[in-house]
């Protein structure tokens, strides 16, 4: 079930309700989407999302992504919110050639 962003989001592993998992820092399949009232993460392979509500986010603005001296480099979003502090969300670079 996919959660509507309305309710309050828990720090990693620490909700009461919400079966004992590892932190998971990483996830090839989550999506960001960024609406007028939230930004929403959803991952399509294990069918289950979360959401920010933009009223708890003091500042967002991009950082790092390709450049001359690196090419492959990832984009990154960087989030300050009231609630959890700062995010850092990293969209995966191009792939190496190796």
């Amino acid at each position: 079930m996919l959660d509507d962003g309305s309710g309050p989001l828990p720090l990693p592993g620490t909700s009461a309700t919400a079966p004992k998992a590892h932190w998971n820092d990483r996830d090839v399949a989550l999506s960001c989407h960024v609406t007028t009232h939230r930004i929403v993460f959803l991952d399509e392979k294990d069918v289950v999302g979360g959401a920010i509500p933009l009223p708890l986010i003091e500042s967002a603005q991009a950082a790092g992504g390709p450049s001359f001296r690196s090419p492959r480099a990832s984009y990154k979003v960087e989030l300050s919110t009231h609630a959890w502090g700062n995010l850092t969300v990293v969209f995966r670079g191009g792939e190496t050639s190796s």
